[in-house]
């Protein structure tokens, strides 16, 4: 679900350090292997293929659409309700979007589902500009 309000955490139970993507060819798999690489070291292997796809998709989006350089982060946090959930952040050097309205692709093409898979696995999920670009996020429940 699109939320046009910055996330809200009580507290951050566990941080990821900020990964530089710069070779845009490969990023995708990078991102994928530390995101991975993370929620199994933070004993959350549940979580793995959702969180995955949709930084696979954020990375790919900024990718194309934004300009490096492209970055990405992981939390594990507890929302404003107690809620645990994992924090995706995607970042890069572009100027974003206009609105968070998801354009559903024809179902013929080949690409263009990204924010459609990521409306459908997030808890909520969002964007913003920032000082020098654009920051996608999404929120993965780990417990309710």
């Amino acid at each position: 679900m699109y939320s046009s309000l910055a996330p809200g955490y009580r507290q951050i139970v566990r941080a990821a350090p900020v990964w530089q993507l710069p070779d845009v060819a490969t990023c995708p798999h990078t991102a994928r292997e530390q995101v991975s690489r993370t929620l199994r070291d933070w004993g959350l292997p549940w979580m793995v293929d959702d969180a995955t796809l949709i930084v696979s998709e954020l990375v790919t989006n900024a990718a194309k659409h934004g300009r490096a350089p492209v970055w990405h982060t992981l939390r594990q946090v507890t929302l404003h309700d107690t809620v645990v959930a994992v924090h995706l952040a995607v970042g890069d050097g572009g100027e974003g979007w206009a609105d968070g309205t998801v354009h559903p692709a024809d179902w013929e093409e080949t690409s263009g589902r990204g924010l459609e898979i990521m409306d459908a696995l997030a808890a909520a999920w969002g964007h913003r500009r920032l000082a020098s670009g654009h920051l996608v996020w999404a929120d993965l429940l780990v417990s309710s």
